[in-house]
């Protein structure tokens, strides 16, 4: 006898999104890494568009998606495919950064269509 109802997945909900009052939008990007060591970009990590390349947000870029899907990568990696967040609205105190987002970043992702509450 086979089962039906066979559990396919578990979801852990989170706070990342705040409503759905800006539409959710999102598209895969090529975010190009250091390299040299092994570990995962983070559901809700601001990811920046500096110069046609994507990268974890530093304090000098220019943010533009946040990572829709915690996605890991190996030492051996230098551009991994991350899903993102391109608009909607998200939780400030949610988002993965290594350095604060200042007035003027906030601004830029709402210019983009990313409303940070």
């Amino acid at each position: 006898m086979k089962v039906a109802n066979k559990l396919a997945y578990t979801a852990t909900p989170d706070n990342l999104i705040y409503d759905s009052k800006h539409p959710i939008d999102g598209e895969n990007v090529e975010v190009t890494l250091a390299g040299g060591s092994a570990g995962e970009i983070e559901r809700g990590q601001v990811i920046d568009l500096d110069n046609g390349t994507y990268s974890v947000h530093s304090g000098g870029g220019t943010p533009s998606v946040i990572a829709a899907e915690t996605t890991a990568f190996t030492a051996l990696d230098l551009k991994i495919v991350v899903p993102a967040y391109t608009s909607g609205s998200f939780r400030l105190s949610e988002l993965v950064t290594a350095s604060s987002l200042t007035s003027a970043n906030i601004e830029t992702l709402r210019e983009k269509g990313i409303f940070l509450k």
